[in-house]
């Protein structure tokens, strides 16, 4: 299953990414127009796996990057609705 077939799927999706430049990961959100990070980068065509607690884990193929370039090595998605409201009313309150 693709990151976009799981967030079309679901409202209030959370994408937590990790790569080379930020190791420690980072959050965006799926379904956001002005958040489109997973969009630009190319990570909603990734694959992956739903695990038991019905998380989305990308499974390490393809060769996703961040906006400078740097590997992504981690994508994983989950439903949680007050991180999906706060990174966009922190997104809004800086524009």
């Amino acid at each position: 299953m693709t990151l976009n077939d799981y967030a079309n799927a679901r409202e209030d999706v959370v994408i937590f990414w990790a790569g080379f430049a930020c190791p420690t990961g980072d959050y965006t959100v799926a379904g956001y127009p002005d958040l489109d990070f997973a969009e630009r980068n190319g990570l909603l065509d990734l694959e992956g796996e739903i695990d038991a607690a019905g998380d989305w884990r990308w499974n390490g193929e393809g060769n996703p990057t961040d906006d400078r370039n740097n590997t992504i090595t981690k994508v994983h998605a989950y439903v949680d609705v007050s991180r999906y409201e706060s990174i966009i009313e922190e997104y809004e309150a800086a524009v």
